[in-house]
């Protein structure tokens, strides 16, 4: 028996076993983020001659990110050369180049079927916490709404504790996870997956993160348009999410607040109704993107490096007059394309552009 226990304990300690954790880590915190992430280092060390077929069969993406990374990296020495952490930071980037091959090693190896029962057991833990969390201002672990600095309460992070990333984490994992599910013989029951599709989509919807909102309008969108296999279910899929997320903000003040007035409190008219394009010109979002604009022209090649907008932003805040919305910097400009060319200039997003245009090559010839 115990020679038997351990030959079991040797058969788990395999290094692809580590993506267990690693999962895990992303609901823990940096700490245990970081953690994974050194260990994936190692692995991607100790393993390279497994892992270099996926470098050559990647090779043009691994190139773009590559050079992506060494223009971000230059344009901070140049910007931040005072700042040595900083400058480590970006350094430090490159784990995001080497992850996903390690990624890829592990989930070829491990065992299938129970990695999707883990991860699904993962994202239903999840849900449940965050239903639990909305309806008694706490969670299970004791994380409290009104901790949150959010005196509304009307963000919920679940087990996330303080860091709101909760909705984020379902848009993206979440539809991982129920797309892996549907390929196990086990649950084929239409009327299950139609539950937990409806679950998770509240869910998002509940946690008030209007990034997951758009991840998930965003991930219907180009599937409904470009996945010709998938096409209707995701067009059901999108009108589920309209009527649950309808029935769910108006039948609570809290995600009413959060999706409708807050926003039209911002803007400054309805939104949904009477949109004024003066008044959009004064939100805090539209003023960022104009800070941005001002930023670009000084330095539209190469950027101002790793955190740029944050550390530079009010030498241009007052060169922006079209909107008088006054706080106008911020740590970044919630805007993904405005912050890529900010850092790494033109340049940067020139390899931006060209590594998404590959990656949908890719996934069109493979997929579609």
């Amino acid at each position: 028996m115990i020679i038997q226990a351990i030959e079991d304990l040797k058969k788990n300690l395999k290094d692809y076993n580590f993506i267990y954790f690693l999962f895990i880590s992303f609901c823990l915190g940096s700490f245990f983020i970081n953690f994974s992430i050194l260990v994936c280092l190692i692995i991607f060390i100790v393993k390279f001659k497994f892992i270099k077929i996926y470098i050559d069969h990647f090779k043009i993406i691994i190139y773009l990110s590559i050079f992506f990374w060494i223009i971000l990296f230059l344009s901070t020495i140049i910007n931040s050369s005072d700042n040595l952490k900083n400058v480590f930071k970006s350094f430090a980037y490159i784990r995001f180049i080497f992850l996903p091959l390690v990624i890829i090693y592990m989930l070829e190896r491990v065992n299938k079927k129970k990695f999707i029962f883990f991860i699904n057991a993962i994202i239903i833990f999840l849900i449940f916490d965050i239903l639990f969390q909305f309806y008694f201002k706490v969670d299970i672990f004791g994380y409290k709404l009104e901790d949150l600095a959010n005196p509304r309460m009307d963000r919920v992070s679940g087990f996330f504790g303080d860091e709101l990333v909760a909705g984020t984490y379902l848009s993206l994992f979440g539809f991982t996870a129920f797309f892996l599910l549907k390929e196990l013989e086990q649950f084929q029951n239409n009327f299950f997956l139609f539950l937990y599709l409806i679950l998770i989509l509240a869910a998002i919807i509940i946690t008030g993160d209007r990034v997951g909102i758009l991840f998930i309008l965003g991930i219907f969108l180009f599937n409904t348009i470009f996945n010709k296999k998938w096409r209707k279910f995701f067009v059901i899929s999108a009108l589920i999410f309209i009527f649950a997320g309808t029935f769910l903000i108006k039948s609570s003040e809290k995600l009413s607040y959060r999706y409708i007035e807050n926003i039209n409190s911002i803007t400054g008219t309805n939104i949904f109704k009477n949109p004024n394009y003066k008044n959009f010109l004064n939100t805090p979002w539209i003023s960022h993107y104009l800070v941005s604009i001002e930023m670009i022209k000084d330095k539209p090649f190469l950027g101002f490096g790793n955190k740029g907008f944050r550390k530079y932003c009010n030498q241009y805040s007052h060169l922006e007059k079209r909107s008088s919305y006054k706080y106008k910097c911020t740590s970044h400009p919630h805007n993904t394309y405005f912050e890529i060319i900010v850092e790494t200039g033109f340049l940067g997003l020139f390899f931006c552009i060209f590594f998404i245009f590959f990656f949908f090559f890719i996934f069109f010839y493979l997929f579609l």
